[in-house]
This record gives structure tokens, sequence and C-alpha cells, in this order.
């Protein structure tokens, strides 16, 4: 897999959790209006493909912020983007604010049941992801996702 060079990756978060940036060539709507737009019992399908772009924009974060590799790179060298900081905050408050609207349902369905699960766990690898880069000590973040769900008995859902 290649790495996305930062300002793209920058982009594609902003573009995820609808932030506007100037001269911006990605144009999709992206994490954010999914959650906010699309009927929570629909949304499973669109989720994967949307959280494995997520991924690869935080891996090439990860690289930009904490060297190569990043567990090779002392901390206080390390700095982080506003920018990107911003983004990852409104895909985290979307998502989570999306899952939580399921529990606010007065006609549950097992079809929503499934969908709150989807989302939550989708939530939990952004999460997990942006903690290690924050860390900055995992050199590939889908391996230590892998790592972490099988030791919480998560199912792993971000691609290769």
């Amino acid at each position: 897999m290649a790495i996305l060079d930062p300002a793209s990756a920058t982009e594609r978060l902003c573009a995820h959790a609808s932030i506007p940036i100037p001269h911006a060539t990605t144009t999709n709507s992206g994490f954010s209006t999914t959650v906010d737009c699309v009927d929570l019992a629909e949304i499973v399908p669109l989720l994967e493909p949307l959280l494995c772009d997520i991924l690869d924009c935080l891996e090439a974060v990860n690289s930009d912020w904490n060297g190569a590799p990043p567990s090779a790179t002392p901390f206080a060298s390390k700095t982080c983007g506003r920018e990107v900081c911003l983004a990852v905050s409104e895909i985290l408050h979307c998502g989570w604010a999306a899952a939580g609207c399921f529990e606010l349902s007065s006609v549950r369905t097992e079809e929503m049941n499934t969908s709150q699960r989807h989302l939550v766990n989708v939530m939990w690898h952004i999460s997990v992801a942006w903690n290690a880069i924050l860390h900055g000590d995992f050199d590939n973040l889908r391996e230590m996702l892998r790592n972490e769900a099988l030791v919480v008995g998560r199912d792993y859902i971000g691609g290769t």
C-alpha cells in the first residue's frame, strides 16, 4: 500500500469531516455527512470503505508526524497539525454522536442494533488509530488495530 502524501491526507480527512478547505481537489462529502444524513439502519455497507480511506489518511499522518519508522522517533521531535486535529476531532464527534442516536430511538429493530454495533466498531477503529498516532510508537496502524482487536474481542474491519 502506497502512503498518501501529507497534504492529500489532510485534504481527505477534512472532506471526511465536512470541513471546507481552500483549493481542495477532494469533492466527496465523506464520513461525517454519511453518518449525519444516511438512514442509520442502512449505513453498514457504507462504513467500511470510509473507514479504510480514513485509515489510509491516518497512516500518512502517522508517518508525517512521527517519522519513519514512528517507533524510532523521539517524542520531543513530534508535531501535530491543527487542520488534521480538527478533522479527526470532527470525525470522532460525528461518529460517536450518530452511534448515540441509536440509543435515543423509541423504536429499536434488530437491523438498528446491528447498525449501531457496526458503527461503534468503526468508531473504535478510528479512535484507537488516532490515539496510536498521538502516542507515536506504532509503525503500522492496521497491524496494531488487528492485534488490539484480537486482544479486546472485536472484529477487525480496517482492510489490508
